[in-house]
């Protein structure tokens, strides 16, 4: 099962319900009675409470507001809520990839993610993109790119400050054989299994770069906000003319440190230029996963 470092979960989930109508996809049954019992006794199990307010944190669900007030009462209504939603199989990529020794239910109905998860959401979207907008490559971007290549990421910054928006950010850089420097930026609560623990420091790396907070708070201020196929489908801006722009961006993808990983995604390009004998990118992505 492909594991999703990025979903951009918002987005998709309104893009879903926007589709036309020959793109939605009807919802799976519930889950299998016995499944739930067993996802509820391993749950138990082998998470404590802070890992189960992680885990209601990725799934996008308030943890004070599922009712009972200890562990089990919360695990049962978590189990409730997703199942009533058809959205057990999200649960399922999660605990897959946090316990990975633990035997998780394997019924069709959760191992495999039903047409109304965020998974199926996204692919359903993709689909759309595919057959009614330009998907380029990095190298040969149109409104759209996809590609797949070694990145490092992380936090746009270690500094605890709410109030900026470069604080909010999600960066991911790396660069093509053919000397396409790439940068993706988005919200840092699509960062899928980041905590509140985390959060200041995924993967080692910390980009730090006043020039660069300009250019992603301008570029990527509209992907900390809901979406929808209008501004989603724009025609990106044109290729920026302030060059030193282009070039503290490709400066920054340059020195970032940590371990690369080899992703895929797909992206909105959203700005484009040339620093030097290197073409630089820079997109928001629908989604980022682990490319193994």
């Amino acid at each position: 099962m492909k594991y999703y470092l990025y979903l951009s979960k918002m987005k998709i989930d309104m893009l879903y319900e926007q589709l036309p109508a020959q793109y939605m996809r009807p919802a799976d049954p519930a889950a299998n009675r016995s499944d739930l019992v067993e996802l509820r006794r391993n749950l138990n199990e082998a998470f404590n409470t802070t890992d189960l307010r992680n885990l209601c944190w990725d799934l996008g669900i308030d943890y004070e507001n599922l009712s009972g007030d200890n562990k089990l009462d919360k695990t049962r209504e978590l189990l409730d809520y997703l199942d009533n939603r058809s959205r057990i199989a999200d649960l399922l990529v999660i605990l897959q990839k946090e316990r990975p020794k633990i035997a998780w239910p394997s019924s069709a109905s959760v191992n495999e993610p039903s047409p109304n998860t965020m998974y199926k959401k996204l692919q359903s979207v993709l689909d759309y993109i595919y057959a009614n907008e330009s998907v380029g490559t990095v190298d040969s971007p149109n409104k759209f790119f996809a590609g797949k290549m070694a990145m490092r990421w992380g936090p746009g910054s270690g500094q605890n400050d709410p109030t900026q928006i470069w604080q909010h950010i999600a960066f991911f850089g790396g660069e093509t054989p053919n000397h396409t420097i790439v940068a993706l930026g988005g919200s840092k609560q699509h960062l899928m299994g980041a905590s509140e623990t985390t959060e200041q420091n995924l993967n080692g790396m910390i980009v730090n770069s006043t020039t660069v907070q300009y250019v992603m708070s301008n570029f990527l201020s509209e992907e900390l906000k809901p979406s929808n196929f209008e501004t989603l489908l724009e025609e990106p801006r044109p290729p920026y003319k302030e060059d030193w722009l282009i070039d503290a961006l490709a400066s920054t993808v340059s020195e970032m440190s940590g371990p690369p990983q080899q992703v895929e995604f797909v992206a909105k390009r959203l700005l484009e230029g040339q620093s030097g004998t290197k073409h630089v990118l820079l997109g928001t992505p629908l989604y980022i996963a682990l490319d193994e």
